[in-house]
């Protein structure tokens, strides 16, 4: 008697790419996206991509097709924190998000919008407030902070678009409260057209000051 191929089931990858796999492949994606969401909520890992490397690499996965992509990633993080973090992750999500208000205040010139950990609902304590900011050139903004006495770092930072390219920008840095603010300045013409969010692959518009007072109310 001939043997009976191996089931198959498609998934679809949120770019709209259609994905087969084995039934097996959805155990080892699980296990890899929950050691990745450990590594992430431990700070053992840079980012949803370094996590998952680094989590296929310690299960000895070498086959990317059954490597969970950046959602279930995220989902699996979103668990974790459920489960072992519970106590004050979302205590510490409520202050990082008032910190972004006070932030947005003070910079509302510059059309702040939060992005982000603090904004997924995915930041823990020591997860600093990135704020994009539009700016005809990075000297507004410098002039803005050395007028408020705010010491700061400057860096960049390199961010991917919709189109695949890359785009180094301006990244200013300081504490406020013992809180980092990381402030990403943008061309106002890049309001349009932000860069694109790691985690989901789509254009990262941030949210307003009243999306931030809202999320607050939601959840206060």
């Amino acid at each position: 008697m001939a043997k009976r191929p191996a089931r198959r089931w498609k998934k679809i990858r949120s770019d709209g790419t259609m994905v087969t796999k084995r039934p097996h492949d959805s155990g080892i994606r699980r296990q890899i996206a929950l050691e990745a969401a450990r590594l992430l909520a431990c700070q053992e890992a840079r980012g949803p991509q370094d996590a998952r490397q680094k989590a296929a690499t310690r299960l000895g996965c070498r086959d990317r097709a059954k490597w969970p992509d950046h959602q279930e990633i995220e989902q699996a993080l979103l668990e974790y924190q459920r489960l072992f973090q519970a106590h004050r992750q979302p205590v510490d999500l409520q202050r990082l998000r008032h910190r972004a208000l006070e932030a947005m205040d003070s910079l509302q010139s510059f059309a702040p919008r939060l992005v982000g950990p603090v904004l997924r609902g995915t930041a823990d304590q020591d997860s600093p407030v990135r704020l994009h900011l539009y700016a005809e050139s990075p000297e507004q903004v410098v002039l803005h902070l050395l007028n408020r006495h705010i010491p700061f770092d400057e860096r960049t930072v390199s961010l991917q678009y919709g189109d695949h390219s890359r785009q180094r920008h301006p990244l200013l840095e300081f504490d406020a409260g013992g809180t980092g603010i990381e402030l990403v300045i943008l061309s106002p013409s890049q309001r349009s057209s932000p860069p694109v969010d790691p985690w989901s692959g789509h254009p990262e518009s941030g949210a307003s000051r009243s999306q931030v007072e809202s999320l607050l109310a939601a959840t206060d």
